[in-house]
């Protein structure tokens, strides 16, 4: 418990230095009871609208193409670049995507820790390991939300992979 609330603040902390705009707008979204969010999932998984469907498949293609910063083939400047693309893309899904309570409680799930990766990565783009953590973010979309056509993207040279 200490460790998750220690987790938890550090999480806050990186949020208001790194990303101040993605901290105020999250703020009003932020789930009252997060621990539920996830535990009452629907058999095939929360429904999503097309803002949702699209900002996650643009983050799922911006977390692909980091995949060549993690092998060394990507400049830190244009690593930053695409994390600031990813901060993007969560900023338009909260603007933009409208679901129920429970449903945007477990989303905010997984953006959070996209953002807070992203902006992580953003500052310091040695921090490869940040690309699995988004990869890991992204398949907890693909396991709890209803979206065929999503992709998640791949560790492999090549096409990203379709669920």
């Amino acid at each position: 418990m200490r460790t998750c609330l220690m987790a938890f603040a550090l999480s806050v902390a990186l949020s208001s230095v790194a990303a101040p705009a993605w901290s105020a707008q999250h703020a009003e979204h932020t789930p009252r009871h997060p621990a539920s969010a996830t535990s009452h999932a629907p058999a095939r998984g929360w429904a999503t609208d097309a803002p949702l469907r699209k900002g996650m498949r643009d983050i799922a293609t911006e977390v692909d193409a980091l995949r060549r910063h993690k092998q060394g083939q990507m400049t830190p400047a244009q690593a930053a670049e695409v994390a600031g693309q990813i901060q993007a893309h969560v900023r338009q899904i909260i603007v933009s995507c409208r679901l129920p309570a429970d449903a945007d409680a477990a989303l905010h799930e997984i953006i959070a820790p996209l953002m807070d990766n992203a902006a992580s990565l953003q500052a310091d783009p040695g921090k490869r390991e940040l690309v699995a953590a988004m990869r890991r973010a992204l398949a907890e979309y693909a396991q709890q939300f209803d979206d065929p056509g999503f992709s998640l993207p791949s560790e492999a040279p090549g096409k990203p992979v379709l669920r």
